[in-house]
């Protein structure tokens, strides 16, 4: 399948950026028109949208599983990092930028950058490459194919190499796009980079009191998806128990690459007998998710 280059400005300002999205405003509304699909991108009166970026994500910096839940965050010392190499890594100095809270007031704003994207997601942002430089096609080019060698310039390839994400796949991907990602990911681990010395995914995090969420929200680092079906149930429930019923009503349908087993996120994610402990029984790398 082709990507589709819309070239454009990263807008910041009155937004709530984190590691893998930004907004941004292209310089033609009409290119979304050329995304094949039953989805498309959310747009506001100024016409920017959502970037989500493919491939990988990041620690959560504000996380609401539904609106009358509490908000979370994972631990927000490796979260801001993750934001802040990527305001870097489009043009922007995160020591310039004034934040209200999870928003931003003021910052040096509206850098030109381009995407490269094949889709949208079910929250109606737009899955995509990010770059920031000279583009690698002309504005609106709905036929480019993207290469390993094209990626490796893409901010979603940086945050990777630097350990500062966790490798998400989803079925879409190219498998040669989908290994560049996982290699360096699995690298940055191996070096231990980043968030990896921090991440208990594999060998599990033990939460004792459900009411006390400081051992996913402040101490360790988890895998994001995970982090995210876990707060919601603990939020709902109070309790692990019954963690696998919740995942099982989730239906994140996945495929596991290295034997092609097919079944939801449930099979994949271990919980001890004393039912206080929960960890994914893979890396994240051996997963692809089926988008909804």
């Amino acid at each position: 399948m082709p990507y589709l280059i819309v070239h454009g400005k990263f807008v910041i300002k009155g937004k709530s950026p984190d590691g893998d999205t930004v907004s941004f405003r292209p310089n033609n509304q009409e290119h979304w028109l050329k995304l094949t699909g039953k989805r498309v991108p959310r747009m506001n009166r100024n016409g920017d949208v959502n970037i989500r970026f493919e491939a990988i994500d990041a620690l959560e910096t504000h996380y609401r599983g539904k609106g009358w839940l509490p908000e979370y965050h994972q631990p927000l010392n490796f979260a801001n990092q993750a934001r802040d190499f990527m305001l870097r890594s489009i043009g922007i100095d995160p020591e310039e930028v004034e934040w209200d809270g999870k928003r931003i007031l003021t910052a040096p704003d509206e850098t030109e950058g381009y995407i490269a994207t094949n889709g949208v997601d079910p929250w109606n942002r737009v899955i995509a490459f990010v770059f920031h430089g000279e583009p690698i096609s002309h504005d609106g080019d709905d036929k480019f194919y993207l290469y390993p060698d094209h990626v490796k310039k893409s901010v979603n390839f940086a945050l990777a190499n630097e350990g500062f994400i966790y490798p998400t796949f989803y079925s879409a991907l190219y498998p040669s796009l989908r290994y560049l990602i996982s290699e360096a990911c699995i690298e940055a681990r191996e070096e231990r980079k980043g968030l990896w010395p921090h991440d208990v995914s594999i060998s599990g995090v033990t939460i004792p009191d459900p009411k006390n969420l400081s051992p996913i929200t402040d101490e360790h680092c988890i895998f994001p998806k995970l982090f995210r079906r876990l707060v919601t149930h603990l939020s709902q429930n109070g309790q692990i128990k019954n963690f696998h019923g919740f995942l099982y009503d989730e239906s994140d349908l996945a495929i596991r690459i290295d034997n092609c087993e097919m079944a939801t996120l449930r099979r994949f994610v271990g919980i001890n007998n004393d039912e206080d402990r929960v960890y994914l029984k893979i890396p994240p790398e051996k997963l692809l998710f089926v988008p909804e």
